[in-house]
């Protein structure tokens, strides 16, 4: 309710049509935005692990409920991997499992590929044609 009062007022339309927990997550930006404009980097650092502690007692805080799904009798390694099964039996997931490999790979080989190109040109004077030049009189 909170988050509805202080940001709807100053994202007028906007705000309203935004779900509580999108709310939440700006007014936090806003937040983090302002402590790190009045506070030093060790203040925020403390207060990092502290949220990180606090966060940890929470979770362990937690009682699971007990499993009432039957699948305690199956063997372990069908239980490992029942999600990875479930997931790649639906066409759908299949799909978009193919595509974020594409993605990935793509990714994966801009990475590489900049780093490789910076790194030779930040480590080594060598040109491409220093390096044909010394190949061609080693096969000479």
């Amino acid at each position: 309710m909170i988050a509805y009062v202080v940001i709807a007022p100053l994202f007028g339309a906007v705000a309203q049509k935004l779900p509580r927990r999108s709310l939440l997550d700006i007014l936090r930006a806003c937040v983090v935005a302002a402590l790190i404009t009045i506070m030093t980097f060790d203040v925020l650092f403390l207060m990092n692990g502290f949220a990180f502690v606090l966060s940890a007692a929470f979770v362990l805080s937690v009682t699971l409920p007990a499993r009432t799904d039957g699948s305690l009798g199956e063997p372990f390694w069908t239980r490992v991997t029942k999600g990875a099964r479930i997931y790649l039996k639906t066409p759908r997931l299949r799909g978009l499992l193919a595509l974020s490999m594409a993605v990935s790979s793509a990714g994966a080989m801009q990475i590489v590929n900049t780093s490789v190109k910076d790194g030779r040109a930040q480590n080594s004077t060598t040109t491409p044609t220093d390096i044909h030049t010394k190949s061609m009189n080693t096969t000479s």
